[in-house]
């Protein structure tokens, strides 16, 4: 084998050298991809494309995400973590170099699929090397804490997309995009992994062939798909939703979104860790319910920022902590496997909410719409407690250590 699938010495603290290094290296990512989604709607309608052609290619990425990451999930169970990450970097950069070139819808198109394909393949491959540098008594915490960088970049990278195209023009926007590309890449060449070719439950699984889907992790993700809906469907029409109801400002939503994410990720996986799961998860569903009940009867800047500031809250417990419990199910040669099937849940949400939420607003308008929300979020429930997720359950990870 050409590389450990873990790291020779578990680590002892979460804060180590190259768990630090490849949470940069994601945020650099991160950073890159989502600096351009704002600003490809508004490359193509100056090109001459109307607003669906402009939506259609802007999230087209999508589709060859999610077909890319069961594969990276089978190459990095294989061992190799740090040629799978740079290679999704390296198609990833020629994809965004590329785009300053490209002129016409179809170009754009194959390029944003190809562009698809490298996140699929650097974003699994980030998160289960993170994993591999987490202490297993402590691995909720530390992927909340690894999750940290991709809220920073929600809350930055729309703006600086932005702000470079008004300052300069769309090149500057993708050729610093791919420059960030690039920093990951060399931030990432600083993880140091020790060789470990004494690992017989490895050898074993590469004999036996690997199945690119991990059984253990698809109810998490399954849970994941339904209780993620609810940013999706917030995140495409709180904007529009906030014009309905004649409330200024309405950005300083993700504003609060964001921050509250920051301190509710690390403290919901600190919980999950020393108590169970479910004590995270249960009342996080519950909690981003509340989120929305809040929403559907904004008609202030206030209750639409007391219903980010609980949003947040949920999601913080929810999520990290379902990506945890995936990880946990999985035996430890799985952990690719199990991260891009976890991470196939949540891209599904992504795409399922934001089409759902505009069939049911074009029928019953967007505050009902919002109060819908709690549909998918129930069903993540009832799925988490059938599944047997108990949160009286003590020490769930210690129980799969």
């Amino acid at each position: 084998m050409n590389e450990s699938d873990l790291a020779a010495s578990g680590p002892r603290r979460i804060w180590n050298a190259n768990f630090i290094f490849i949470m940069l290296a994601n945020c650099f990512v991160v950073n890159s991809y989502l600096s351009m989604t704002p600003i490809f709607p508004i490359y193509l309608k100056q090109l001459g494309y109307a607003q669906d052609i402009a939506g259609i290619v802007t999230g087209i990425f999508v589709v060859t995400a999610m077909i890319s990451r069961p594969f990276a999930g089978k190459v990095l169970d294989s061992g190799h973590r740090r040629d799978t990450y740079l290679a999704g970097q390296l198609i990833s950069i020629v994809a965004i170099i590329l785009y300053a070139f490209a002129s016409s819808a179809l170009l754009l198109s194959l390029l944003r699929l190809l562009h698809g394909i490298g996140i699929g393949i650097v974003t699994t491959a980030a998160n289960t090397i993170a994993v591999d540098f987490i202490p297993k008594n402590r691995m909720t915490e530390g992927i909340g804490y690894f999750g940290l960088g991709t809220v920073a970049s929600m809350a930055i990278a729309p703006s600086l997309g932005l702000y470079l195209i008004n300052k300069w023009d769309f090149n500057v926007m993708f050729f610093t995009a791919a420059g960030m590309c690039a920093i990951g890449s060399l931030l990432a060449l600083l993880v140091r992994y020790e060789k470990r070719i004494d690992d017989i439950r490895v050898v074993e699984a590469l004999k036996g062939g690997i199945h690119l889907i991990e059984r253990a992790a698809v109810k998490p993700a399954v849970v994941g798909c339904f209780s993620g809906m609810t940013f999706g469907v917030t995140s495409g029409f709180i904007a529009v939703y906030g014009l309905e109801r004649r409330v200024e400002h309405i950005g300083l939503f993700f504003t609060v979104f964001a921050l509250v994410l920051v301190l509710s990720r690390p403290a919901a996986g600190r919980l999950a860790d020393r108590k169970g799961f479910g004590y995270a998860i249960i009342p996080g569903i519950i909690i981003q319910m509340l989120s929305m009940l809040l929403l559907f009867f904004a008609d202030s800047l206030l209750m639409f920022l007391m219903s980010a500031f609980v949003l947040g809250i949920g999601s913080g417990a929810t999520q990290s902590t379902l990506n945890s419990m995936a990880v946990h199910k999985a035996p430890p040669q799985r952990r690719g496997a199990a991260i891009s099937t976890f991470y196939l849940g949540l891209d599904l949400a992504a795409g399922l909410g934001p089409m759902l939420g505009g069939i049911a607003a074009s029928y019953v308008g967007y505050s009902m719409m919002y109060l819908l929300t709690v549909v998918p979020l129930t069903i993540a429930l009832l799925l988490f407690i059938m599944a047997g997720r108990k949160s009286t359950e003590k020490k769930g990870i210690q129980a799969n250590g």
